[in-house]
């Protein structure tokens, strides 16, 4: 399933890809504190200050006339279509990104919403789950969705388009991955992921409001299960990965476990399967509990696994575990949240215990790796003071809070476990 998922929430992510900023946001060296680059190498940041790279800087003079600049200003359509910036080759960097960006390329950024667009209302109609049973006209998967007819039927010939949907006369059927991954009652399926992409789109839509501001936007929620839908697609991201990374674990000497707003306790599960006698305890808000409650006694029914509703900025945590376990956590929370979260993990590790956090942990410049650079936006629409923290960062709260022997490890799946030491 790994790789279905890659593709399919991909395709949800291009949203990320259309909120990229303008040619003209970055003009010379100006001094800024983060910018969307990496995977699209639209700016490079050196010393504190940013400045556009050779396709935005001839992308600019192209299509910013208001832009100071020397030289003509020429009409988008004078150029060829496969118009690049050869003149402008110079050495590339890693926090230059994977590819050099040309006009085509931005404008292809900023249509990205489209196929995006589609996925998300196909899954929010279920489309997918109406054609599981076998193939349907237009018409009647219309009639099922509840949809106008010849607007379905655009939207069908979109998801052929897309590889979602297969189309033989006047019939639509899913293709092999859409029906694994996008009916929502088959084993393998990522739609409570899309869902809450879904719920991203609107989120994400204020964006440039949260650039003025500063702060969260008031958006109004549309999903009345919303608290299931994310807590679900955490579920979807982790099976894909659990296993694998927590044999980077050391397991080694770990009696009592506890799983930091364990979510719905896919790596508590992990851990069990790993180890069979091992104390797992899941820390969560209480409207989580029940939904950890009901994945676990489906994932693993052997009892390994206790559930414990409460706040780990407020409510005691417990004590004696040789290991707390904290993924994607510390990215929803300020520096100071995190200082008093790893305080508090101290306290309730047993001596020589272990906080083990994993997140995408980036690198100084806070540009690398892409994925966490555009993360960081995703927790300045969505939290008040989250963002995607660097291994400096983590590594200062840890040993602030005294933990010793930090440690970093990469795992397969692109994000990072960091682990300190209670002495």
């Amino acid at each position: 399933m790994g790789r279905l998922l890659l593709p399919l929430v991909a395709r949800a992510r291009t949203l990320s890809a259309a909120a990229a900023p303008t040619p003209n946001c970055v003009t010379g060296r100006l001094p800024g504190r983060d910018v969307i680059e990496g995977r699209f190498s639209l700016a490079v940041r050196g010393r504190g200050t940013f400045r556009n790279t050779p396709g935005i800087h001839n992308a600019r003079r192209t299509y910013c006339p208001s832009a100071v600049e020397s030289g003509p200003t020429l009409p988008a359509t004078s150029l060829p279509v496969a118009w690049s910036c050869e003149r402008q080759r110079r050495p590339r960097t890693r926090r230059e990104g994977r590819a050099r960006v040309t006009p085509d390329g931005i404008l292809a950024m900023a249509r990205g919403f489209q196929a995006t667009r589609v996925l998300l209302s196909a899954v929010e109609l279920d489309l997918f789950g109406h054609l599981a049973g076998g193939p349907l006209t237009a018409p009647q998967v219309a009639e099922r969705a509840g949809t106008d007819a010849r607007a379905t039927e655009l939207l069908l010939n979109a998801l052929v388009a897309l590889g979602l949907l297969g189309k033989q006369g006047q019939g639509f059927a899913n293709t092999p991955a859409a029906g694994e991954a996008l009916v929502p009652d088959a084993p393998g399926s990522v739609v409570p992921a899309v869902q809450h992409a879904n719920r991203l789109w609107d989120h994400w839509s204020t964006l440039s409001e949260v650039l003025r501001t500063g702060e969260p936007a008031d958006v109004p929620e549309r999903f009345p299960d919303a608290t299931e839908v994310f807590i679900l697609a955490m579920h979807v991201f982790a099976r894909q990965r659990a296993a694998a990374v927590v044999e980077l674990v050391d397991l080694r000497g770990v009696r009592r476990l506890l799983d930091l707003g364990g979510g719905p306790g896919t790596y508590a599960c992990a851990f069990a399967r790993r180890r069979p006698g091992l104390e797992v305890v899941l820390f969560d808000r209480p409207p989580v509990v029940p939904i950890a409650q009901r994945v676990t006694a489906s994932e693993c029914p052997g009892g390994q696994i206790r559930t414990v509703p409460g706040d780990f900025l407020s409510d005691h945590l417990g004590s004696g575990f040789d290991l707390i376990w904290a993924s994607a956590i510390i990215h929803m929370l300020r520096p100071e949240q995190n200082r008093m979260l790893f305080t508090r993990c101290y306290a309730a590790l047993s001596p020589g215990g272990r906080l083990v956090i994993q997140d995408g942990i980036m690198d100084e410049s806070k540009t690398h790796p892409p994925d966490a650079a555009l993360f960081a936006i995703n927790m300045l629409i969505n939290t008040e003071g989250g963002a995607s923290w660097s291994e400096p960062e983590v590594r200062e709260w840890l040993t602030g809070c005294g933990f010793v022997g930090v440690e970093r490890t990469d795992t397969p799946t692109g994000s990072a476990l960091m682990s300190g030491r209670k002495a």
